[in-house]
């Protein structure tokens, strides 16, 4: 019985002398935390992105300046359409913004599809293509507005008979990131949603 007692109290001991050692540990980290932190603070400031302050808004409008309806109805081979694509950020922080253009005809059956017999008359000089998205190349202070993305849409020939009472619907997205303490291009900037399959 006495050597029990002694494994149990030499256990006991080198818990004390754990937890011991765990307090000098942490009250050393305390004492020389505080530059410890300052660096660790200033390499993790780099390239952080938050949602907070971002608010973008999304105009879509016809050639009047009304708000362009959702689906055009007539789709006619050698067709114009006037139509203006921007974006506005109105949240309170400098952001940058990217829009996605997915064109979606739906036949008169019901079935959907792409429809690539469509051309839009994109700003290229204001506006980068990269991986399915449209990046505008400058950031967007609050309350500012991007260029027109484009401002036309036209219909070369396709077969009409395929597309008989068939309409289109443009889906657009409008996507935002800040700008503080990011990149400074929207191609690079992180925070951006993972592009798949693009």
């Amino acid at each position: 019985m006495t050597l029990i007692l002694k494994n149990k109290k030499k256990k006991r001991v080198r818990k004390i002398l754990i937890i011991l050692s765990l307090v000098v540990i942490i009250i050393a980290s305390i004492i020389g935390g505080g530059s410890l932190a300052y660096k660790t603070y200033q390499g993790d400031t780099y390239n952080k992105v938050t949602t907070s302050g971002l608010s973008v808004k999304l105009w879509n409008l016809a050639s009047d300046g009304t708000s362009m309806s959702l689906y055009i109805n007539e789709i006619q081979p050698w067709k114009t359409v006037e139509n203006r694509v921007f974006a506005e950020n109105d949240g309170a922080e400098t952001e940058f913004l990217r829009i996605k253009i997915n064109p979606v005809v739906t036949k008169a059956d019901g079935t959907k599809e792409i429809f690539n017999y469509i051309t839009f008359s994109f700003n290229e000089s204001d506006w980068t293509y990269h991986n399915g998205y449209y990046y505008y190349n400058s950031a967007v202070a609050p309350g500012g507005n991007t260029t027109n993305l484009y401002d036309q849409i036209y219909f070369p020939y396709f077969p009409l008979e395929n597309y008989q009472e068939a309409s289109l619907h443009i889906e657009i997205t409008v996507e935002a990131v800040q700008y503080a303490n990011n990149s400074d291009s929207a191609l690079t900037a992180e925070g951006w949603e993972e592009v798949l399959n693009g």
